[in-house]
């Protein structure tokens, strides 16, 4: 008896493009969970640590393409998703919500996970608000502060919520 040969797989499906991806969602992670640290005690996102993360995600992005994982659109989408309400809330707030290493460090925490899953970007940035916003308003209550006069730094939760949308997507298998 013989068996019919495998189909072979999708090309954004090879070994190739899955080490690409895991090999960029790692050092991205890393270096933004060393940044949301600092902005944990610190109140700020160090440059050295952030900046470093677009090249990472773009020659991530690139050499996936290489190898016929092309996942432009997915990507942008995601950064956008994390972008926009954050510069927005930035630019509105004038530095007092957000300030400009949030805009910094969501840009390619949401291409990174966009180019995971459009769904998990979009779940992660409003984890990463929801926890956020849940956390001031436990500090503002704890403080006995009923003005939004809390400092919360926002590093750590952005990163938070960016591992909850890679876990929403990889439990639900979104792409």
């Amino acid at each position: 008896m013989t068996w019919p040969a495998a189909a072979p797989e999708p090309a954004s499906l090879t070994l190739g493009s899955v080490t690409i991806v895991a090999v960029t969602l790692v050092i991205v992670g890393a270096l933004c969970m060393a940044a949301a640290w600092v902005d944990a005690g610190q109140h700020r996102l160090p440059n050295a640590l952030v900046l470093p993360c677009y090249p990472v995600a773009l020659l991530g992005l690139v050499a996936a393409a290489g190898l016929g994982s092309p996942r432009w659109l997915p990507a942008a989408v995601g950064a956008a998703a994390w972008g926009v309400p954050i510069g927005l809330l930035w630019l509105v707030g004038r530095g007092a919500g957000m300030g400009p290493g949030d805009v910094k460090i969501a840009l390619p925490l949401g291409a990174t996970l966009g180019w995971v899953s459009v769904p998990g970007a979009l779940i992660g940035v409003l984890a990463a608000f929801v926890a956020g916003g849940s956390y001031a308003v436990v500090a503002m209550v704890r403080d006995r502060r009923p003005q939004a006069t809390a400092r919360v730094p926002f590093g750590p939760f952005l990163v938070l919520g960016w591992a909850f949308g890679l876990l929403a997507s990889a439990l639900l298998a979104w792409t």
